[in-house]
C-alpha cells in the first residue's frame, strides 16, 4: 500500500490528501468474486448490528457513512447512483 501513489500521498506531503473513497478503493478487491464477498461482509455487519437492542441503532450512526464509503469504493465506476440509494435506505422511516 505504501508504494502506491495514494499511499505515498497519505504518508508524505506530495500533494493533496486522498479522499476516504480513494484510500478504500486502493485496498478493496477489483475482481467480481472479491467484490461479492466484501458486499456480503458489509451486509452481514449491517444486519448483525440489530442483535443487541438499542446498540444497533447507535452502531448504525457509525456504520451508515462507513458502508456508503465502502459501496462508493466498490461500485462507483459501475453504478454511480448507488451511494444515494444506500443513504436513502438508511434514513428512510421504518
Amino acid at each position: 500500500f505504501s508504494s502506491t501513489p495514494i499511499g505515498q500521498r497519505l504518508l508524505y506531503q506530495t500533494g493533496p490528501r486522498p479522499s476516504p473513497v480513494a484510500l478504500t478503493r486502493a485496498i478493496l478487491p477489483t475482481d467480481p468474486l472479491g467484490k461479492l464477498l466484501v458486499s456480503l461482509l458489509i451486509d452481514g455487519i449491517g444486519s448483525s448490528s440489530y442483535i443487541l437492542p438499542g446498540i444497533g441503532e447507535a452502531f448504525d450512526l457509525f456504520w451508515a457513512p462507513t458502508q456508503t464509503i465502502l459501496l462508493m469504493a466498490l461500485y462507483d465506476d459501475d453504478m454511480p447512483t448507488l451511494k444515494y440509494i444506500s443513504f436513502d435506505l438508511f434514513w428512510a422511516p421504518t
